[in-house]
């Protein structure tokens, strides 16, 4: 797990993918590497205080108050602890390949929601598409290489296909505001059915790099 995340964000979105095909991969794999979903290394609380500013100022602190994790029932994973042990320092709820979620109130109202209204703040990683296009030059050095051995006759599996493909998928998640459209999106076509629930995204305070909704409690599908 350690060697995936060092090698970068697109790489440990590959490993995520895989945990979701049990059919296709060893139930160990998928055990062992569900972890990514939502516990891969984080940024620090001050990395995270320079995304507030750059998009709400100074006086982010008067839009949002933030709760550590371990104050609330969705703290998981060792790494929190040990990463988060400064005084100070705010705990994500989780983190993935490109951004990492915080919890917090709403210190003043919005259209949507009232003044106290609990929410979750995700913020992308820092320099989290140069990190990307990095990973994918890598992909397309190896795929290309790997596609010139004569004796390995990969042709039929379309690598360097499957990487553009994957790239195509993966750049529009480097834009909250799209993930923003999207729930809007999933709550008007499920606004008829009470069994599912999504979180409303607050368009006043969503940027490309920060995505602020409703929380909405549930379980990593992973787990049922």
């Amino acid at each position: 797990i350690w060697s995936i995340e060092k090698a970068g964000p697109t790489f440990v979105k590959l490993c995520q993918w895989a945990t979701t095909r049990n059919d296709l991969f060893p139930a160990e794999f998928v055990m062992k590497f569900s972890r990514l979903q939502d516990d891969t290394r984080g940024h620090s609380w001050n990395e995270t205080k320079s995304i507030l500013r750059d998009a709400y100022g100074d006086d982010y602190d008067q839009l949002l108050v933030f709760h550590d994790a371990e104050e609330g029932d969705d703290a998981r994973g060792g790494w929190r602890k040990s990463r988060y042990r400064r005084r100070g320092e705010v705990r994500p709820i989780g983190s993935g390949c490109v951004a990492q979620v915080y919890r917090a109130r709403l210190k003043r109202g919005t259209g949507l929601l009232p003044a106290g209204s609990e929410v979750a703040v995700k913020v992308m990683h820092p320099n989290i598409l140069h990190k990307v296009c990095v990973d994918f030059y890598i992909m397309n050095k190896v795929t290309s290489f790997l596609e010139q051995l004569p004796r390995l006759s990969l042709d039929y599996l379309s690598m360097r296909d499957s990487v553009e493909q994957f790239r195509d998928i993966m750049l529009p998640q480097l834009d909250l505001r799209i993930e923003a459209r999207n729930l809007q999106r999933f709550r008007r076509d499920f606004e008829d059915d009470s069994r599912v629930a999504f979180p409303a995204p607050i368009g006043d305070l969503t940027t490309d790099q920060v995505l602020v909704e409703s929380f909405v409690s549930g379980e990593p599908i992973l787990e049922f």
